[in-house]
């Protein structure tokens, strides 16, 4: 017979070393069987948590955007809002310029036309003799040129012509603070 066959039982020691193998690889298995099952909860909780932060993601991207078309809307309308009234406040200074200037000219000269900006006024009257310009051009635009309470710093005539049966006179007056219209005076 062969003498590398042995047939005789296993001894205790060689049985305690291999139960000892045993129950630490099945203890082994156990832990990362453990551990496997509660990676896997813990991943779908946190995919359930990710479709809740998704959602309240875009319930937020949402709202931001609504908020930003209203911004939009609310920057727009402060903005006009703005330019409404620097129009009505240089509205108030024209209407203003406007009434001192034809309180200074006699009644007997029809306005043909006005136009009017933050520093100009310009102004059409006609009549139908030369002879009725005479005290405009010698009293009353000087009278006004004069009046500091104005704000007038130069007058100009800026054509004088014939239509039809009567004379027309185009008359730019500019306005200026005090101190320019001191400086174009000396």
């Amino acid at each position: 017979m062969n003498e590398d066959i042995n047939l005789a039982l296993k001894t205790g020691k060689q049985k305690n070393k291999t139960g000892l193998i045993l129950a630490i690889s099945f203890g082994l298995f156990f832990i990362i069987f453990i551990a496997s099952a509660i990676l896997i909860f813990y991943s779908l909780i946190l995919k359930s948590k990710l479709s809740e932060i998704t959602q309240k993601r875009e319930d937020f991207k949402s709202k931001i955007s609504a908020l930003a078309v209203k911004k939009e809307k609310l920057i727009f309308t402060t903005d006009r809002l703005n330019t409404i009234q620097k129009v009505i406040s240089s509205r108030n200074k024209i209407d203003q310029r406007l009434g001192q200037v034809i309180t200074s000219i006699p009644a007997s000269f029809p306005i043909e036309g006005i136009q009017a900006t933050d520093n100009s006024l310009s102004l059409k009257i006609s009549a139908p003799a030369l002879s009725e310009f005479d005290k405009l051009f010698e009293k009353d635009l000087p009278d006004l040129a004069k009046n500091k309470a104005f704000g007038i710093t130069r007058i100009e005539i800026a054509s004088f012509s014939l239509q039809g049966a009567s004379y027309l006179l185009s008359l730019n007056i500019h306005y200026g603070s005090q101190v320019r219209s001191r400086q174009l005076t000396r």
